[in-house]
């Protein structure tokens, strides 16, 4: 039975739609509603009537990929290699483990960016900042070189960053990029 399921609905054309529906929910980064569209989807074949099959397969594999939020973006506008942080709350979080090593591997080339993925769901962001303190995100920006010369208690202690503040509001009106210049 289950070759005859496999057998009515096409797999590649299948992948092909799970592909081309992904790469639109990614384009759209939540610009439609305000938040991701991307989630679970089914197909429903109506004359062989497949729709569990398929959709234990295909749920499966979309909660896999849904499992992370990257719509934050930083982008380097700036003529320095710059490295970040990240807090809901207006403080740079205190623990130093590994921050400078972090720093290292994570800097931000000039004319250069990164996302910011998170764990949890594809709103996992939306959630973060809307539950932070006055639902803002901080983010922090250290130049390269002075992480390189410093260490971390220092960078905190003389406040050698630049704090960049923003609302939920202000994210969703910005598409989730904080710009560096």
């Amino acid at each position: 039975m289950l070759n005859n399921l496999h057998a009515q609905i096409n797999q590649e054309l299948v992948q092909e739609y799970f592909k081309e529906a992904k790469d639109l929910c990614i384009r759209d980064n939540g610009k439609l509603w305000g938040v991701s569209i991307c989630g679970p989807m089914v197909i429903y074949d109506i004359a062989s009537k497949t729709l569990a099959t398929i959709f234990l397969v295909l749920v499966g594999s979309c909660v896999m990929e849904s499992s992370y939020d990257n719509r934050l973006i930083i982008i380097n506008n700036s003529n320095k290699v710059i490295c970040f942080d990240h807090e809901l709350d207006t403080t740079l979080e205190v623990p130093s483990v590994n921050k400078k090593e972090y720093f290292i591997r994570e800097r931000i080339e000039p004319g250069d960016s990164t996302r910011v993925e998170i764990s949890g769901s594809w709103t996992q962001w939306i959630r973060e900042v809307s539950a932070a303190k006055d639902s803002t995100l901080s983010v922090f920006v250290f130049d390269y070189g002075q992480v390189i010369t410093s260490d971390w208690d220092s960078l905190r202690s003389r406040r050698m960053y630049r704090r960049l503040d923003y609302t939920l509001e202000d994210l969703n009106k910005h598409n989730w990029r904080v710009i560096v210049k």
